[in-house]
Parts: structure tokens; sequence; C-alpha cells
């Protein structure tokens, strides 16, 4: 098992994880902000769907590069 975790799949594995992970994070964040009324329009929603997406990944190579 720990040969598997340590090999380029499970590098690849745990990278897509961790993106998930904060993907979920910033969704949540989005819908909190939804919740309380605000940016329901489509453009806003859209603009604050592209952050989340871009968010992610910018976390996620932050992560990686500080892990």
């Amino acid at each position: 098992l720990d040969g598997l975790v340590t090999a380029v799949l499970g590098d690849l594995v745990m990278a897509r994880s961790l993106w998930a992970v904060w993907c979920h994070y910033l969704a949540g964040l989005r819908h909190l902000y939804f919740d309380s009324g605000h940016g329901l329009d489509i453009p806003t929603a859209e603009k604050l769907g592209w952050a989340c997406i871009i968010g992610s990944v910018v976390l996620t190579v932050l992560t990686l590069i500080i892990l």
C-alpha cells in the first residue's frame, strides 16, 4: 500500500483529492454568500463559480508547494 501512495499515481490521486477539498470549501463559502441573498444574478453567480474553480487550483498549488 505504501508503494501505491508514493508512486506517481498516488501523487496524482492525492493532488486531485486536495483540489476537491479546496473546491468544496470555496463552493461552501459561495453558497453561504448566496444564502445571505447576495450574488444571485447570473453574471455574478458565474464569476463566483469561476472564482471557486480558479481559487481552488491556486490554493492546491500553494498547498503542494508549502507541504
